[in-house]
């Protein structure tokens, strides 16, 4: 357990001589590590974090919390989204930053697809992200503290490889554009009755633009209504032709 001011030293010295761990685990933990570390340092507003990392038998974990605004809090403030399930639907999707001239907004994204378990808790709201579930982004019981913490765990034994998780989501060619996402719909669906409305439509499409194809998941949404279907899969489309979306 290491609490650190923010901007300190480099984390390597404190961590990495302690675990034993394969080379691709290592590279993914590390990666994770960086990503965390920095979002707490340049989004959070706080003074101090604190990080966690144990192994047990099974899965290498690891905690980032910090004491700032709370990442919905800070999510509210520069793009106005005050629910933070919204908030976390727009997340979920991917580039989201309250920085955009010096971040991307792939961090937290690209962390969660590392990780086979993976818990967001900030300003008493929680997700969390299992890798072996298909609706994926659900929420979860939310911790009592301030500021945002993040669990990440990964299995000791996993194959996965930071470099495959990157590449996934390019399209043909491969690289590591980040031009395919994902849309956990069923978010949408937590804070609304039902999905019937184009305003929704446009909700689920918001952003979208950036991508070349989204991926649109409806797992446990038994139907649609009229006019939310013709804005998602004819208006958006014919407005937005570069973009392929997937049911």
């Amino acid at each position: 357990l290491l609490a650190v001011r923010i901007g300190a030293r480099d984390h390597e010295i404190d961590f990495a001589p302690f675990f034993e761990l394969r080379p691709n685990v290592n590279r993914m933990a590390q990666h994770a590590f960086s990503e965390l570390l920095n979002n707490a340092i340049d989004h959070s507003g706080g003074s101090m974090v604190t990080v966690s990392v144990r192994q047990t038998a099974a899965h290498l974990q690891l905690l980032v919390s910090d004491d700032g605004c709370g990442i919905f809090e800070r999510i509210q403030q520069t793009h106005q989204i005050a629910d933070p399930t919204l908030a976390m639907l727009e997340l979920a999707k991917g580039k989201l930053t309250s920085q955009p001239e010096a971040h991307r907004g792939h961090g937290l994204f690209f962390t969660a697809r590392l990780a086979d378990m993976f818990d967001l808790h900030a300003n008493q709201r929680a997700f969390q992200f299992r890798g072996w579930e298909h609706r994926r982004w659900h929420a979860g019981k939310p911790m009592p503290r301030e500021g945002s913490s993040v669990y990440v765990a990964i299995a000791l034994d996993t194959e996965r490889t930071l470099d495959a998780v990157l590449r996934a989501h390019a399209c043909e060619g491969g690289g590591y554009a980040f031009e395919t996402t994902q849309v956990p719909v069923g978010l949408l669906a937590d804070v609304t009755t039902g999905l019937e409305s184009r305003a929704q439509a446009r909700r689920v499409a918001l952003r979208l633009a950036s991508f070349r194809r989204a991926e649109l998941d409806f797992t446990g949404i038994e139907d649609i209504g009229q006019g939310f279907a013709d804005e998602l899969f004819r208006v958006v489309p014919a407005t937005q032709p570069t973009l392929e979306l997937v049911p």
